[in-house]
């Protein structure tokens, strides 16, 4: 299953439509004005299905995970010399980025690959492409990407 994660242009707090392969929209994301900053999942019916929350005072960035109004884990930037590291606490998983911070791959415990992100700049805006090999972990792996997205935003 592929995503595609457009940022929408001339946002103030961040704005962003997921569509699948065929082109339907299946996701809206919206910023909120708050301290630390939130992004907003909604379904196509504008049910709230998730959101990733800053957490505001860490010696590194953290980011929270939430699905149904519920945290779920957690994602912070690790260190790492050439590329992007983080840590999370979800789903047990680990993500690793090359060394530009614009490819990802997302592994389970046992190395397997659940999903690769892209990142791409379209015309001044981003753009993620999210190939995620079981559909179920569409949401979860959205999820991951808005807190890589978040985090590259604070640097």
């Amino acid at each position: 299953m592929i995503l595609t994660f457009k940022q929408k242009a001339l946002t103030f707090l961040g704005k962003y439509k997921v569509f699948d392969e065929n082109g339907n929209e299946v996701y809206d994301v919206k910023g909120k004005f708050t301290i630390p900053k939130k992004f907003v999942v909604y379904d196509t019916s504008g049910k709230e299905v998730g959101a990733v929350k800053g957490k505001l005072i860490d010696i590194f960035p953290t980011f929270r995970i939430f699905k149904d109004g519920k945290c779920v884990g957690n994602i912070k930037k690790g260190i790492k010399i050439f590329g992007d590291k983080f840590k999370i606490n979800f789903n047990n998983w680990k993500v690793d980025g090359d060394i530009f911070g614009w490819n990802y791959t997302v592994e389970d415990e046992n190395n397997n690959i659940i999903a690769t992100l892209s990142k791409h700049v379209i015309n001044l805006f981003d753009v993620y492409t999210l190939n995620i090999k079981d559909p179920k972990d569409a949401l979860d792996i959205m999820l991951l990407a808005i807190a890589i997205d978040m985090e590259k935003a604070n640097q």
